[in-house]
């Protein structure tokens, strides 16, 4: 791990471009293919940044860095405080812009990947914090960026499973594109299913879920277009119903 104390940050953006821009930073690509990373100086980046365990914590999060998780590879500071810091670019889409038409079996063709990786930093202690689907990249694989978030808990007893469901949901979510909520109202099977695993602790019920939903993409081919299709039909059907008392 590389710490450099930097004056300006010019020098690690120059002949870079923005790849995008959240709350609290905006990111460029290099020319190395680094990502650069630069906090934003705004109240919901002072919080994160200037607790002194911050760089600790970084350091600590890049050398757990694995095919999935994407940590930190060098980090730039000023007068001892985290600036913003680079890490390996993978060529992939945010899991929020998957397309409509990809298989439901793609994403789930390399899920065992993802769970080892998952527990080798769960079994480090790390917890996932601020997990969704601008933060997870997809390319067959899966790639969980911007770990600012997560944390070391004293108590690392269900880290694993948390990390999962956590993950789980993500995945879901992409897939049906609605509230929990909504879906509590289906009586589709699968759905039915899926909302047993909303216990975080309940990693059994994922585990059976996700073997009886693979089987169920693969035999049906099904994409996520399709799937939510059908929920869009249903929501229209619920409203019918409930209006007409159908």
């Amino acid at each position: 791990m590389e710490i450099i104390e930097v004056e300006k940050v010019k020098p690690y953006i120059l002949n870079s471009f923005p790849i995008g821009m959240g709350m609290s930073a905006i990111c460029f690509k290099n020319k190395d293919k680094k990502v650069v990373k630069i906090f934003k100086k705004n109240d919901n980046t002072s919080e994160l940044i200037k607790n002194k365990s911050f760089l600790e914590k970084m350091i600590k999060i890049g050398e757990l860095s694995n095919d999935t998780y994407i940590g930190p590879d060098t980090i730039l500071t000023y007068e001892g405080e985290v600036i913003g810091y680079l890490y390996p670019y993978v060529d992939s889409k945010l899991l929020m812009d998957v397309s409509d038409k990809t298989k439901l079996s793609e994403l789930f063709m390399h899920y065992d990947k993802l769970l080892s990786d998952t527990k080798l930093i769960s079994d480090a202690g790390l917890r996932l914090e601020d997990l969704h689907r601008k933060n997870i990249l997809f390319n067959g694989y899966y790639h969980v960026i911007d770990l600012d978030w997560a944390y070391f808990p004293t108590d690392n007893e269900f880290t694993y499973n948390f990390n999962v469901s956590d993950l789980f949901q993500c995945i879901m979510n992409q897939i049906y594109n609605t509230k929990q909520d909504e879906l509590q109202k289906y009586k589709d099977e699968k759905i039915a299913k899926y909302m047993k695993c909303l216990d975080r602790s309940n990693l059994d019920a994922i585990n059976d879920f996700i073997k009886y939903f693979s089987n169920i993409c693969d035999s049906d081919d099904a994409t996520i277009g399709e799937v939510r299709k059908n929920i869009k039909v249903k929501n229209i059907y619920n409203s019918y119903a409930r209006k007409n008392n159908v």
